[in-house]
């Protein structure tokens, strides 16, 4: 048996109510923190919500409120800025993927050298520990020790992935995903579908990282699509929560494969968000690793089946891996997410930027864990058929 090295938070607290019922861990903590979240949470009240918490607390806090978008190297100087010189002793992210990787990447960098986003030094002992509240169900980042950030100089979207980078707690309350619009619950929600089923595809997959991935899937499968629809959405969100967490379990412990490795550079060069990214290609890399995936598209249709998320008619001759495919196109369909060309990307442009993409894909590493390992020519032809929405790709 192949010995496996597992890496979650330290402490992970799941379930309503949270926040109340858990916060004294901020005192072992520190008496200074630093609060790095987002206008939005600010504007709906997420963030006063643990500043309540702290003040009751007697913690005294700073606000860092500027990730308006996907995390970059100007955020993590301007963050760590503000860091230091109120020598905050622990930090506390509150929003999504976004937030949680800017306070990583700051935990690791206070107090000590860095030429840029990373630190100099590759061990690390004494980094700010981090407190991670996600308030979106999809990017499962609270639970990984990963950090993807933008260089801006080189506009590449570096995945970065250290045991420090973990947060210490993963404080996930589902009410705090409640406000979470619904473009979001479906961009973020197909993001943890990738993560997990990319951790079941890759070559590093074990079993253990398997029963996290499939207990999301299945969560997923049964409540994305009416997380998304239904008015009263609440239950939905609170199972989306959890598998977002599951998600986030599984893949910094397998690894995510070539719909990342590919979305990473698609994201950075179009300014497109993870998780729209990511689905604009998953039909496309499923489709690409078909005949060596079938069990694991074979096990999605017998969850469709089983729990009946298909009409009958609908498959009544296709095999399990068929309505797995089926159901996971029909799924990003169902949620409006649009393709690179409804994005506005520019078809020349697009083009004239597959070399670069392409590079960066293979430079992210996470191409190399697909269980079909594609050349160049194959990852360019990927993306166009992506960018033409290609129903069967054969490469």
């Amino acid at each position: 048996m192949k010995t496996v090295t597992f890496h979650v938070p330290s402490k992970i607290i799941y379930g309503k109510n949270s926040l109340e019922e858990h916060k004294d861990i901020f005192k072992t903590m520190g008496s200074r923190a630093l609060i790095i979240t987002d206008e939005v949470m600010l504007n709906v009240g997420n963030a006063q919500k643990v500043m309540d918490v702290l003040e009751k607390e007697s913690i005294t806090y700073e606000v860092y409120s500027g990730v308006n978008s996907e995390p970059n190297s100007d955020h993590v100087k301007d963050a760590l800025k503000v860091c230091e010189e109120t020598r905050s002793e622990f930090i506390i992210s509150i929003g999504g993927g976004s937030c949680i990787d800017l306070a990583k990447a700051v935990s690791a960098l206070a107090n000590r050298k860095h030429t840029g986003i990373e630190p100099i030094d590759d061990q690390i002992e004494d980094y700010l520990k981090h407190v991670a509240i996600p308030t979106t169900a999809g990017t499962g980042s609270e639970a990984t020790n990963v950090c993807v950030i933008t260089e801006l100089g080189t506009n590449e979207k570096k995945m970065m992935q250290k045991s420090y980078y973990t947060p210490a707690v993963a404080l996930v309350d589902p009410q705090f995903t409640y406000s979470c619009p619904r473009h979001i619950v479906a961009s973020t929600g197909v993001d943890a579908f990738c993560h997990a089923i990319e951790s079941l595809m890759s070559i590093k997959s074990n079993s253990f990282s398997q029963k996290f991935a499939w207990s999301a899937i299945e969560l997923i499968l049964k409540n994305l699509e009416k997380a998304y629809s239904t008015e009263d959405n609440k239950k939905y969100m609170d199972n989306m929560a959890l598998a977002s967490l599951e998600a986030g379990v599984a893949f910094p412990n397998a690894s995510v494969c070539l719909v990342h490795g590919m979305s990473r550079p698609l994201g950075a060069v179009f300014d497109i968000p993870h998780g729209v990214s990511n689905a604009m290609l998953l039909k496309t890399v499923l489709n690409f690793n078909k005949e060596k995936i079938e069990s694991i598209l074979g096990k999605v249709g017998d969850i469709v089946v089983e729990n009946r998320l298909i009409e009958d008619d609908v498959v009544e001759n296709m095999s399990r891996s068929d309505i797995g495919l089926y159901k996971i196109t029909k799924m990003i369909e169902n949620l409006n997410i649009p393709t690179i060309s409804e994005w506005g990307v520019n078809e020349t442009e697009f083009k004239e930027s597959l070399d670069k993409m392409t590079k960066d894909a293979f430079l992210s590493g996470s191409p190399q864990n697909n269980p079909v390992i594609p050349n160049d020519g194959q990852i360019k032809e990927l993306y166009l058929n992506a960018f033409k929405n290609k129903e069967v790709n054969k490469l």
